[in-house]
């Protein structure tokens, strides 16, 4: 991907196929982290686009549980995480519907935008839709989060060893 990046300046890297599926669409969908990171460093990838079915990279790689290509898309601050796809429910529903814990987990910790929607509204609370669909720690953890933010991040930051060994030492002394 690369080499035809670097050796063909003309090629369209927002080319889309009958459904209007990118490469980076493609790249997210089936997990392809490197291949993305590649595509986010081209000046003119459209990291938003939306697909025929309405569902941008970042969507497509949360409902498709590709935990490395989230990660990749949450540290790049032009995705917009917030984007709902098809049927208009946000990527957070989805992945708390679905119970992609890991997913959730590092999204909190990326320190991202979090819409987590309005209790009792089905289409839109997602820790509501995750204890309805019998996702327990999912629903747990955004509840926790919306009660208090900076605090479940910290939390969620140390066990995903966020701070590295030096200041995860330090943390738990104070």
């Amino acid at each position: 991907m690369e080499e035809i990046l670097r050796d063909h300046p003309a090629v369209d890297v927002n080319w889309g196929n009958e459904v209007q599926w990118t490469p980076l669409h493609i790249a997210s969908a089936n997990g392809h982290a490197r291949i993305v990171d590649i595509l986010l460093a081209h000046p003119d990838t459209d990291v938003n686009r939306l697909n025929k079915s309405r569902d941008p990279p970042f969507s497509l790689a949360c409902s498709a549980n590709r935990i490395s290509v989230v990660r990749v898309l949450l540290k790049d601050a032009r995705v917009e995480v917030e984007i709902p796809g098809r049927l208009e429910f946000s990527s957070l529903w989805c992945t708390a519907s679905s119970g992609y814990l890991e997913i959730i987990r590092w999204w909190i910790a990326s320190g991202r935008e979090m819409d987590l929607g309005q209790p009792g509204n089905w289409k839109t609370d997602a820790a509501g839709e995750a204890r309805r669909q019998g996702k327990t720690e999912v629903a747990t953890l955004l509840e926790r989060f919306k009660e208090n933010p900076a605090e479940t991040r910290h939390f969620v930051r140390v066990e995903l060893g966020w701070y590295g060994k030096i200041n995860y030492v330090i943390g738990k002394n104070k």
